[in-house]
């Protein structure tokens, strides 16, 4: 079974485009948002805020 464009089966932790043949278990259509971001570069190329 392959999920549709931009969204993926989730079975457990992982992600499938495809289902692989012969699969057995339980598994749900969702979509993949990677949790990270990027901050804007500044010319000293600090952060701009103490860690």
């Amino acid at each position: 079974w392959k999920a549709p464009d931009g969204i993926y089966w989730i079975c457990g932790k992982k992600a499938y485009s495809e289902l692989p043949s012969k699969w057995k278990g339980s598994c749900t259509l969702g979509v993949i948002q990677p949790s990270f971001f990027t901050l804007p570069r500044s010319e000293s190329g600090l952060l701009g805020a103490p860690l």
